[in-house]
C-alpha cells in the first residue's frame, strides 16, 4: 500500500480514535465530509484503515492524483485547504451535562483519545438493522444482549459479543458510555465521576462526539428476544405511518 487517502462523513469521526498515536496522517474538513492521507501503511495501519467506515478509499500517485482502490484510472486530486495532524484535529470538547445533578458543572470533561485498548460492549445503531438481524441471527448471539430504542430509530445494543452491525461501538463504565478509542478529560475513576454526576445504577450515560449527553434509564433495556426486537419494530413502524 503505497500513499493513500480516504473520505469519511464527518458525523463518523468517532471511528478514527483508533489512528490516534499512528504517526503521519492529516485529516482536513471539506464539504461536509472529513478526509485523511497519510504515507505508506504498514500491516496493523492497513488494518486499521480497513475498518474505518469510509465513503471512499484512494491510492496516491506520485503526480498528486487520486485512483480509487481498485480502478486504474485517477480520479481527481486532494482538497487543498488546511491540513492537520490527526492528534490536533481530533481536540474534541464535550458539552457541559445539562442535567439536574448539583455538581456536574463541577467536574467539566472533554473527550479525548486513548491510547487504551478495551473490548466494546455498546453498540448504536438503527432499529432497521438490529431487527432484520434477528430475524435469522441465532438465539445464542441474542441472549447475552440487552437493548433500548430512541424514538428517532437509532437502537442501544448492550452486551457482548456484539452484532456485526454497522454504527458506533462504544464502552461502558460505571454507566458511562464513551466511544471505542476516547475517554474524558481529565481522567477521574469511572465510578467517581458516575457517583459526582448521580448517575442511577444500572442507567447509562452517552458521552458521544460532538452531542448533547443522553440518558438511557435502566428500565428501558430489555432483554434482547427475537419477538421483543420484532414487536419493537413493528410498533415503530406504526408510530411512524400514524
Amino acid at each position: 500500500m503505497s500513499a493513500w487517502a480516504m473520505q469519511l462523513r464527518s458525523e463518523e469521526l468517532e471511528s478514527l480514535g483508533a489512528l490516534w498515536h499512528v504517526p503521519g496522517i492529516e485529516a482536513l474538513h471539506d464539504a461536509g465530509q472529513t478526509w485523511l492521507r497519510g504515507p505508506e501503511a504498514d500491516d496493523v495501519t492497513r488494518q486499521l484503515l480497513t475498518c474505518l467506515p469510509c465513503v471512499s478509499r484512494y491510492d496516491v500517485l506520485a503526480t498528486g492524483e487520486l485512483r480509487l482502490v481498485g480502478h486504474r484510472v485517477p480520479k481527481g486530486f486532494l482538497p487543498t485547504g488546511t491540513w492537520l495532524p490527526l492528534k490536533q484535529f481530533l481536540t474534541v470538547s464535550l458539552p457541559v451535562p445539562s442535567f439536574a445533578a448539583r455538581h456536574h458543572s463541577r467536574i467539566p470533561v472533554r473527550l479525548v483519545p486513548s491510547s487504551e485498548t478495551r473490548e466494546p460492549n455498546i453498540l448504536i445503531t438503527d432499529l432497521k438493522s438490529w431487527a432484520a438481524y434477528s430475524q435469522t441471527a441465532p438465539q445464542v448471539r441474542l441472549r447475552h444482549c440487552q437493548f433500548a430504542v430512541a424514538g428517532d430509530g437509532r437502537v442501544l445494543i448492550q452486551g457482548a459479543p456484539l452484532p456485526p452491525l454497522d454504527g458506533i461501538r462504544a464502552v461502558a463504565r460505571s454507566g458511562l458510555v464513551v466511544p471505542c478509542g476516547w475517554t474524558w478529560s481529565p481522567e477521574v475513576e469511572a465510578s467517581i465521576l458516575a457517583q459526582a454526576w448521580n448517575v442511577p445504577p444500572g442507567d447509562l450515560w452517552l458521552l458521544l462526539l460532538d452531542q448533547p449527553m443522553e440518558q438511557v434509564p435502566a428500565n428501558q433495556l430489555v432483554a434482547a428476544t427475537r419477538s421483543a426486537i420484532q414487536h419493537t419494530w413493528e410498533a415503530f413502524q406504526r408510530d411512524r405511518a400514524e
